[in-house]
């Protein structure tokens, strides 16, 4: 089995509308210390967005996520809006 040198995470990490809070600070841990990874770049989902920046509002968004998120240390800040690899641009969702 080959190892990647490096992964893309192409984001919606809190896109599922039925996760608990629990489940909501369990996947914002482990995306704060993923991001810690230096093998790993994170794309910024839509869904995502909504919970960095309150003026994008996104289906599923609840303010018990959020407070969930916020607990949870991860810097939604730190995700970026595309990556580069080789000659492919990666994004969340296409290009307008």
């Amino acid at each position: 089995r080959e190892i990647p040198d490096h992964t893309i995470f192409l984001g919606d990490y809190f896109d599922a509308f039925d996760d608990s809070m629990e489940i909501t600070h369990q996947v914002g841990s482990w995306l704060k210390t993923s991001m810690e990874l230096g093998d790993r770049t994170h794309v910024l989902g839509n869904h995502d967005l909504a919970y960095k920046d309150q003026r994008f509002p996104c289906a599923g968004f609840s303010q018990s996520k959020l407070f969930a998120i916020r607990n949870s240390g991860v810097n939604l800040n730190l995700l970026k809006n595309y990556a580069w690899c080789d000659d492919w641009l990666c994004t969340h969702a296409g290009l307008s």
